[in-house]
């Protein structure tokens, strides 16, 4: 993992809720390193009270948000860079992908509509609206074909539980986890 391992994530809470860097967070990007700096202050993980069941605000994700805010605040540094590095960082710290690329999409749509004027905000809902015909047949046919290989699936478990041949396996890796 290209964060130093010598140097743990310390943090204490601030009075408005958000987080406070004790110690500076050090990434080695691809091409070039990055400190965080002690005394940084961050949100960690900044995703919509409504959605906190989905994508809490900290998890294996922490330190490549703390990053990321870093990059978004620096100086001179492009908002789409940060958020590249962010879907890299989080793939590195073995953020699932389905996860990662929903979180990542959300740093893009959320970063995109940052200083959004309501034209530009009506613009975007007026594309999905456009979209939204396009992908659903599709997303429909998705998901009846995957609910189909599933009921298969756990018939054919079934019938491997009731004949006494199902393997032990280790773990099981969920999407959210």
């Amino acid at each position: 993992m290209p964060f130093d391992a010598g140097t743990p994530l310390r943090v204490e809470e601030t009075a408005d809720g958000g987080w406070r860097l004790l110690e500076g967070l050090r990434y080695v990007g691809k091409y070039e390193p990055f400190l965080v700096p002690a005394g940084f202050e961050t949100d960690f993980a900044s995703v919509p009270r409504l959605l906190t069941w989905l994508v809490p605000t900290a998890g294996l994700y922490t330190r490549a948000a703390v990053l990321h805010d870093y990059l978004c605040r620096k100086e001179g540094f492009p908002r789409n860079d940060a958020d590249g590095i962010f879907r890299r960082v989080l793939g590195e710290s073995g953020v699932p992908t389905v996860r990662r690329y929903v979180m990542w999409a959300a740093v893009r749509v959320g970063g995109s509509l940052r200083g959004a004027t309501f034209l530009d905000v009506l613009g975007i809902v007026l594309l999905f609206l456009l979209i939204i015909p396009v992908a659903l047949p599709g997303t429909v046919y998705i998901l009846a074909v995957l609910v189909l290989l599933f009921v298969v699936e756990l018939l054919v478990w079934l019938a491997l539980k009731v004949a006494g041949a199902v393997p032990r396996a280790g773990p099981v890796r969920f999407w959210w986890n």
